[in-house]
């Protein structure tokens, strides 16, 4: 499925298998590759560069024999590669690193790839995911499309070297690295310093078994590899140190971590939007997720970071076990693009606002358009009098109930509460509640109380009752100990 002309050139380094080498030679003879057959072991950096020698100015890309490749993954890396330019740091949060650039080396996601590595990141990812492998690459290469990262090396499995970038840089080096262990490291050190940038292409899935091609190391050419490697460049560790800490891939993984979960759940969840302080709300929250379970549907919720920090959290609560280790925070309304994209692969039967808390207006206005603008029902429950008043209760700061005072006495008590955080004026948030509200498929109140007091604001509200779930619980009577006493009852609430 590949655009992109190429030749699959293999190198026999002097197998001593006879089987193989009888199957290569077979194959090569039906045409399927070029196949080169060393007189003697080489050795394997000897062998690439055998194999370099043979590119007439072209592209290379190296290619373990224990990589899985999928789909069109070849013209995806040539996307990243072939404007010589690298992308403008658009997942990785390293604004301008490596912009402007041209394209030394590319190297694709995988399991096993250490600092490309996913779903958990410098690591050799053995556990089976839910997803297969193909799969898994169509899906980077659409919620990761056109989307790089500058990284300090490229990891040899999988690796696309620029015409380019040879040119300038030459082939790998045999005398320092004969045995393996450390050779790409060094040529993409190398091209750095020649004024090349490596890419990490998130939109690309390469699975990697490791250590299949040339077995385990067992006469210590690792150790070897790092010491010649950190020899010619003493600066290596902190290059790969500072890449670690910054973790400019992050996002990527996030969005293949969101994709999964919502193909996972996709048509059959409800979403959930509520802070993440406990209490009563955390408490019915936890009724209604029962509920959904014993009627078949999944949670997933969006909760509001504790420290008002404009994080949006998504997490999910099910029984499946997903392995998703880059659920980190969104930032609203920066990231309001991306969460919008969730909601729409997730595409949940309904999305049910418990609570905004803890969400500054900037970020509280986002998420509502958000959501009204997803084409998904929604819901809200009334937990509280937010749509109506900043401090959540219709209790003023002396002490004493409003009344749902005017807007202008709510001017009054929002200058006596300013704190630092923003806050929109109270006529602004009653006509922005106001409309969200009215576009709900349902808004729940807990008691005709708090119905009527929302309805004295709203009066065109369409507003239902629904108390909180109240599950049985089995109660364990007492005898009354004294008879005939009189009889006292202490009612907590």
């Amino acid at each position: 499925p590949q655009a992109t002309p190429f030749t699959l050139l293999a190198v026999n380094d002097r197998s001593p298998d006879p089987e193989l080498t009888a199957d290569l030679a077979h194959l090569a003879g039906r045409g399927l590759f070029h196949l080169v057959e060393n007189e003697r072991n080489l050795g394997f950096v000897r062998s690439v560069n055998r194999a370099l020698g043979l590119r007439q100015g072209r592209a290379v890309v190296l290619l373990n024999s224990d990589a899985e490749v999928f789909g069109d993954w070849l013209d995806r890396l040539v996307a990243h590669a072939e404007p010589q330019t690298a992308p403008q740091a658009g997942s990785g949060g390293e604004a301008g690193m490596g912009a402007g650039l041209p394209v030394g080396s590319v190297t694709p996601l995988s399991n096993n790839a250490t600092i490309c590595s996913y779903p958990r990141f410098n690591a050799n990812n053995t556990m089976p995911l839910e997803i297969a492998r193909p799969e898994l690459d169509r899906m980077a290469a659409q919620v990761n499309c056109g989307r790089a990262v500058p990284v300090p090396t490229g990891v040899g499995f999988c690796m696309y070297m620029t015409a380019q970038a040879l040119d300038a840089v030459g082939e790998l080096d045999a005398e320092a690295f004969g045995k393996g262990y450390g050779e790409e490291n060094d040529w993409c050190l190398r091209a750095i310093k020649a004024g090349f940038v490596n890419l990490l292409a998130e939109d690309v899935f390469v699975y990697h078994a490791g250590q299949i091609s040339f077995g385990l190391d067992e006469g210590g050419e690792y150790a070897s590899g790092q010491a010649a490697l950190l020899a010619k460049h003493p600066d290596y560790p902190a290059r790969v140190g500072q890449f670690v800490q910054a973790d400019p891939g992050r996002r990527g993984r996030a969005r293949l971590d969101r994709a999964r979960l919502a193909r996972h759940f996709s048509g059959r969840a409800l979403l959930y939007v509520t802070h993440s302080w406990g209490g009563g709300i955390q408490r019915h929250i936890d009724d209604m997720i029962a509920q959904a379970r014993a009627e078949g549907l999944s949670v997933v919720l969006l909760q509001i970071d504790r420290t008002r920090n404009l994080e949006v959290h998504v997490a999910y609560r099910s029984p499946e076990f997903l392995y998703l280790p880059n659920l980190d925070s969104l930032y609203l309304p920066r990231d309001a693009a991306e969460l919008a994209d969730f909601v729409g692969q997730l595409a949940p039967v309904l999305i049910h606002v418990h609570s905004l808390a803890g969400l500054r207006w900037g970020a509280a206005r986002a998420l509502m358009d958000l959501v009204a603008g997803s084409g998904r029902p929604y819901a809200w429950t009334l937990h509280d009098y937010s749509p109506v008043c900043h401090r959540n209760h219709l209790v003023q700061p002396d002490g004493r109930y409003c009344g749902l005072a005017p807007v202008a006495e709510c001017r009054s008590c929002l200058a006596v509460d300013a704190d630092g955080f923003e806050e929109p004026d109270p006529g602004e948030r009653r006509a922005v509640f106001g409309a969200f509200l009215a576009g709900a498929a349902r808004v729940f109140a807990p008691s005709s109380d708090t119905a009527g007091r929302i309805r004295a604001v709203y009066p065109d509200l369409a507003v239902t009752v629904r108390p909180h779930l109240e599950p049985e619980r089995a109660v364990r009577s007492t005898a009354l100990q004294r008879p005939g006493r009189v009889r006292r009852v202490a009612v907590l609430g």
